[in-house]
This record gives structure tokens, C-alpha cells and sequence, in this order.
């Protein structure tokens, strides 16, 4: 196991002793150190359901034979830091994150990963890091955002908020259409029911296809007897797809 160069050994008695102060029973010491990468934060609402995620991930990855350590990556809601200066920041955050996962991965000499993301830099950040990484990982998303619905109308975020201020700017939304009455006044009311927790509507399908992608080549690596891990994880590379997630601008 990678972690053995921590923990095994008389040069490590110091590496022992700050492993016992995190609370790891000495019985514990022989599993796998499985690294929980979680970039839950209260600023996203696609996050609000990850404090529960990563409770039943760490009691997985504990029945499944291994020991847990959760670490945190940073996350920027892309709708939130759009129209201003913020924006500046969230492309770049891909990076950052990707090299936080391989940084604290490596420095700790973790024998496995799972990914707990949401929200469209953090899931390529994520994958771009187990594939450099290139040991066992299995990627997590808190799942779709629920819209919520008005006058009998389910809501979109996209079209009922970013552009239904343009359209009402623009004279194509009046206050006397029965779909919906949207003035500046009115904006907020409907930004409260449009979106409901869980992940960015906007990235949900490219998580999806991924995620679907990597469920099936688990699968083919069950059947042929290939898959050695005890966490069922599937391989990085396999999870990245293709080179277009790890090298290019996607998303």
C-alpha cells in the first residue's frame, strides 16, 4: 500500500504518533487510507446536502475495509460569481482544485480517493486530478437540482432568472402574461422557488455522462475479474473518459 511509507516502519514512530492523534485506533492501522475529498460549502446551494453525503461515504469506505480521511476543496458557484469580477476567478479555480486533490493525495500517500463534488469546475477539477493521480477513485455528485414551480409552471433557472431579465428589459415579458409576471419587483420571489439545492442545472448532464461512463466500465471490470479493489472504485483514467476533460478547456 502507498500509505505503508507513513505508517509502517521504525523511521515513522513520529508519522505513527500524529496518526494516533487524529483518533485512528492502532487496530485500524493496517487498512487502506482512503482520502475524502468533499468541496461542500454553504455558499452553494448544490452543496446543502453534502454534510449527510459524507457520513454515508465515510461508513462505505469503513465497511468496505478501509479508513477514511475527509479533506476539504474549495468551490465557486459559476451563477453566482457571473456578472461580475468574480467571474475572473472561477475558470482558474479548475486548476487550483486539481492541485489541491493531487497535492494533499500525495503528501499523505493515500491508497485511494473519493470525490464528493458539485457545480461545473469542481467536477472536471476533480477528475482532472485523479487522473494524474492515476490511483483507485470513484467520483460522487450530490445529484440534480430540483426546479420549483409557479402557477401550475415548473421553473427553469436559466430561462426564468438570467434571461428573464433580459426579456423583461427587452419589453418581451408584461405584467398582464399569465405564465408569469415577472418585474424588478417580482425577481426575487421567483429566484426563491426556482432552484432547490443539489447540483448546478447547468452541469448536471456532463456529471451524468460521466458519471454513466464510469459506472459501466466498472462493470465490465467486475465481469472479467479485472477489478482489485476492494472499494469497487474504477480506475482514474477510465473516469476521465476522454483526454478532453484532463487537457482541454472543457467545460
Amino acid at each position: 500500500m502507498r500509505s505503508s511509507a507513513i505508517k509502517e516502519g521504525l523511521e515513522r514512530v513520529p508519522h505513527r504518533a500524529l496518526l494516533y492523534a487524529t483518533g485512528i485506533p492502532k487496530s485500524e492501522m493496517k487498512r487502506p487510507f482512503i482520502g475524502l475529498a468533499s468541496s461542500f460549502t454553504d455558499i452553494i446551494p448544490g452543496h446543502i446536502g453534502m454534510r449527510d453525503l459524507e457520513r454515508f461515504i465515510e461508513k462505505g469506505i469503513h465497511s468496505a475495509g478501509g479508513y477514511p480521511f475527509i479533506f476539504g476543496i474549495p468551490g465557486i458557484c459559476d451563477g453566482i460569481a457571473m456578472g461580475h469580477s468574480g467571474m475572473h476567478y472561477s475558470l482558474p479555480s479548475r486548476e487550483l482544485i486539481a492541485d489541491m486533490v493531487e497535492t494533499i493525495t500525495q503528501a499523505h500517500r493515500l491508497d485511494g480517493l473519493v470525490l464528493l463534488t458539485n457545480c461545473d469546475k469542481i467536477t472536471p477539477g476533480m477528475l482532472m486530478a485523479a487522473a494524474r493521480i492515476n490511483i483507485p477513485a470513484i467520483v460522487v455528485t450530490a445529484g440534480p437540482m430540483l426546479s420549483g414551480r409557479l402557477r401550475g409552471k415548473r421553473l427553469s433557472l436559466v430561462n426564468d432568472t438570467f434571461e428573464a431579465v433580459g426579456k423583461f428589459k427587452k419589453g418581451l415579458i408584461k405584467k398582464e402574461e399569465a405564465l408569469m409576471r415577472v418585474t424588478p419587483s417580482q425577481f426575487d420571489s421567483v429566484a426563491r422557488i426556482v432552484a432547490i439545492r443539489s447540483t448546478c442545472a447547468f452541469t448536471f448532464s456532463r456529471e451524468r455522462a460521466s458519471a454513466r461512463r464510469a459506472w459501466s466500465s466498472f462493470i465490465s471490470r467486475s465481469r472479467s475479474g479485472s477489478s482489485s479493489t476492494s472499494l469497487m472504485a474504477v480506475s482514474t483514467v477510465e473516469l476521465s473518459a476522454d483526454q478532453s476533460i484532463a487537457g482541454s478547456g472543457w467545460p
